[in-house]
């Protein structure tokens, strides 16, 4: 779906959720963030592709829908999108890993719902 790949891919996510960047990255691990919760301040990986928990709380942040269906020929698949026009989702293989796909479809539908809200704020701004 999208031609953003690695490291390009998980800022324009990032930047998007307002998540302060600490400067690394590593193609497996992902981008290092300074995370704040109720114990502190800590530095740690993010990368909603490979943790569950990042493609959680990504999915929770833009209120992501997941549909998992099947196609015609029984293959599973999952769909994952934020319009109500659900024809319009980005539909992903669900084979061979379960999960990975998942997060793969949560990681193209923030995508799609950031690149629609900076086009609709581009216009917005010419007028």
């Amino acid at each position: 779906m999208t031609k953003l790949k690695g490291q390009a891919l998980l800022t324009f996510i990032a930047k998007a959720l307002d998540l302060q960047l600490d400067g690394l990255y590593d193609e497996r691990l992902g981008l290092t963030i300074v995370d704040k919760n109720h114990v502190g301040t800590f530095v740690r990986w993010w990368n909603p592709l490979i943790d569950d928990g990042d493609a959680f709380r990504l999915s929770n942040k833009f209120r992501i829908c997941i549909e998992y269906t099947s196609c015609e020929d029984d293959s599973p698949v999952v769909y994952c999108g934020i319009d109500v026009e659900r024809s319009q989702w980005p539909m992903v293989s669900n084979a061979p890993d379960f999960l990975a796909t998942t997060r793969r479809a949560i990681v193209d539908a923030a995508i799609d719902y950031i690149t629609k809200i900076q086009e609709a704020e581009n216009y917005l701004s010419q007028l």
